[in-house]
């Protein structure tokens, strides 16, 4: 396949179709993520595997600190003083 970069392609002895835990729709899954995270779509392709895995990560660790958050702020919300809360942030 010309013109196609080697990272693309399983390495050698890899199961076809296998992928890395999180990547379960495989590059096209990682390349939307960055891109839902401000990387530039034309950039992509001039990522290294590395750089292309590194941000991937960091885009899964953001996304789980965001989700935590939101879950204290529900909790928060939910309990006794989730009133008090409320209005202090909106003052």
């Amino acid at each position: 396949m010309e013109g196609q970069q080697r990272f693309f392609r399983p390495p050698p002895g890899c199961p076809a179709g296998s992928q890395a835990k999180g990547e379960r729709s495989g590059w096209g899954g990682v390349f939307a993520k960055l891109i839902r995270h401000g990387h530039q779509r034309e950039q992509l392709p001039h990522y290294t595997r590395r750089q292309l895995e590194l941000y991937f990560r960091q885009a899964e660790r953001q996304e789980a600190a965001d989700r935590a958050g939101r879950i204290v702020d529900i909790r928060a919300a939910l309990s006794k003083e989730g009133d008090r809360l409320i209005k202090a942030l909106r003052d």
